[in-house]
C-alpha cells in the first residue's frame, strides 16, 4: 500500500444559506452552474459523473458515501475521496471546505494542481452564489494541449491577453488576438490560473489556466455566461474568437 499525505483541504466564505449552497454542491445543474457538466444521484450509493477534459480520461466517476444535506457530501473515485461541508456563520453566509483525502506521498504536482483548481472553482462558486443566484447559465470549456512547459503556457498566455501581473480586485480589459472587447474584475490570481468576473458583452465569469492535466500542458477557458441573455449569438462568436485565439 503506497503512502498517504494529510489530505488537502480548501475553504471560501460565501453569503448564502446552507441550503442554497447544497443545491450548487450536490446536483448536477448546481454543480454545472460554477464547476463543469455534472450529473448526480442524490442518495447514498448513487453515482456522480463530471466532465473535466475531452476524451474518455476526462470524465471522473464516483460514488457517493455520505449524503447529509444541506452540511455534508462525500463521493469516492477509485483511492481518493472528495468532501465537501457547508458550515453556517452568523451574519447570513457560510464556510465551504473542499477536504481531498488518500492523495499519495510523493506527487507534489498533482497536489498543487488540485489546490489551484479547487481554489479557483470556489471562487466561481461564490460569484454565482452572490452575483448570480438563480440565474440561467451557459457554459463552455476550450481545451488546448499545448507544447510548452506549464510555466511557458501560461506566461504566453497572459502575455497575449495583456494580463500579466494583474492581482485579485483589479479591473482589466481584454481585447487581444481577435476577441471581443472584455471588461473584468479579478477575483483570484494564482500561478497557473486566474478567474475574472465579467462584466460586458456578457455578465459572468472566464476561468483561465495553464494544466498539467493527463501528463501534458494545456491551456484551459471555461466561460459562464449567466441570465440567459444571447443577442445576436453573442455566445457563439465569443466561442468561435477563443477558438481561434487558442489555434493560434
Amino acid at each position: 500500500m503506497s503512502e498517504q499525505r494529510e489530505p488537502v483541504e480548501v475553504s471560501a466564505e460565501v453569503v448564502a444559506t446552507p441550503e442554497q449552497l447544497w443545491e450548487l454542491i450536490a446536483s448536477g445543474p448546481g454543480i454545472s452552474s460554477w464547476f463543469m457538466p455534472a450529473s448526480v444521484e442524490p442518495r447514498v450509493g448513487g453515482a456522480i459523473e463530471q466532465r473535466h477534459a475531452p476524451g474518455d480520461d476526462g470524465l471522473s466517476r464516483g460514488e457517493i458515501t455520505a449524503w447529509e444535506p444541506p452540511r455534508r457530501l462525500v463521493y469516492e473515485e477509485r483511492t481518493i475521496a472528495t468532501e465537501f461541508l457547508v458550515e453556517a456563520r452568523s451574519g447570513g453566509s457560510c464556510v465551504v471546505r473542499i477536504v481531498t483525502h488518500g492523495l499519495a506521498a510523493g506527487d507534489e504536482d498533482f497536489r498543487d494542481g488540485l489546490i489551484a483548481g479547487w481554489t479557483q472553482s470556489l471562487a466561481t462558486l461564490r460569484l454565482r452564489a452572490e452575483a448570480f443566484a438563480g440565474e440561467p447559465v451557459g457554459f463552455e470549456r476550450l481545451w488546448a494541449p499545448s507544447p510548452r512547459t506549464l510555466d511557458e503556457a501560461w506566461t504566453a498566455l497572459l502575455d497575449r491577453l495583456d494580463l500579466a501581473g494583474a492581482r485579485a480586485g483589479e479591473e482589466v480589459a481584454l481585447a487581444a488576438d481577435g476577441l471581443p472587447p472584455l471588461r473584468a474584475t479579478v477575483a483570484v490570481a494564482l500561478d497557473h490560473g486566474i478567474v475574472l468576473r465579467t462584466a460586458a458583452p456578457a455578465a459572468g465569469v472566464l476561468r483561465l489556466a495553464a494544466t498539467g492535466f493527463g501528463g501534458r500542458t494545456s491551456v484551459v477557458v471555461d466561460r459562464y455566461r449567466y441570465g440567459g441573455a444571447d443577442p445576436g449569438g453573442d455566445a457563439a462568436a465569443e466561442k468561435r474568437a477563443w477558438e481561434r485565439f487558442l489555434d493560434g
